[in-house]
């Protein structure tokens, strides 16, 4: 239900093209949260096992997690949006070119997304699976009446609307409980390097922008993770981390 309902009321109320182009972008959708599964997988057994030995590790754990998330899919959300033109018509041809416009829309609950599982992982680390629950549930609910209002007027665009929406109340409401069990972050601290470092990706999507999407995308995040480097974001220890998936 959490996931998928926007594609049922879109097939009840609208029309079936719709329902092949917002799902054209959102199996991209899909395949970018293997990302953050990835990583949150990874260290939710240590999350659970700091809990009981060291509470002032699992902080540290935690925010370096999270931090790794953003640095992940801040760069993604804000490229996907500039090439979403060339990575539909790369993946599916011009059939689903009308694809690229909920791509812009849907790739903007993948931060959210990233960031969610490692905050309903941290509560159910810290045993506080239940407000994970209640949070997922209450957002379930939202995500139905948001589509109720926003389909049968903006169709599958509203459906995207609907799940960005849905995904950024289910942040503020995760972190606000995991900021409630002393787990709050700084998040301008966290943010601030990497948004810089994806401005400075995006002027080398404008400049690259004539050649292939192949060309493009490993080149412009050579220039975002290059950035991040000078600017210390990025230190031995993340080096290793990145070598290691290799």
């Amino acid at each position: 239900f959490y996931f998928r309902i926007d594609t049922l009321m879109l097939s009840l109320l609208r029309t079936y093209s719709e329902v092949g182009w917002y799902n054209a972008a959102y199996k991209i959708m899909e395949g970018l949260s293997v990302l953050p599964m990835m990583i949150v997988l990874g260290t939710f057994p240590a999350m659970s096992r700091l809990y009981i030995e060291n509470k002032e590790y699992l902080k540290l754990l935690y925010k370096r997690a999270f931090k790794y998330l953003v640095m992940i899919a801040l760069p993604i959300a804000i490229g996907a949006t500039l090439l979403s033109n060339k990575i539909i018509y790369f993946i599916y041809k011009e059939e689903f070119f009308n694809s690229s416009l909920i791509l812009k829309i849907l790739v903007w609950a993948e931060i959210f997304i990233f960031l969610n599982y490692l905050m309903g992982y941290l509560l159910n680390s810290i045993n506080k699976q239940k407000w994970f629950m209640y949070s997922t549930g209450a957002c379930v609910i939202l995500n139905i009446i948001l589509n109720i209002i926003l389909i049968p007027k903006f169709g599958y665009l509203g459906a995207g609307a609907a799940t960005v929406a849905t995904q950024f109340a289910n942040f503020i409401i995760l972190y606000r409980l995991t900021s409630k069990e002393s787990y709050k972050l700084n998040l301008s601290k966290l943010i601030y390097k990497p948004i810089i470092g994806t401005s400075f990706m995006v002027i080398s999507i404008f400049l690259l922008k004539n050649l292939h999407i192949l060309i493009i995308i490993p080149l412009s995040a050579l220039t975002y993770f290059l950035t991040l480097f000078l600017l210390k974001a990025i230190g031995q220890e993340e080096i290793a981390i990145i070598k290691s998936f290799f």
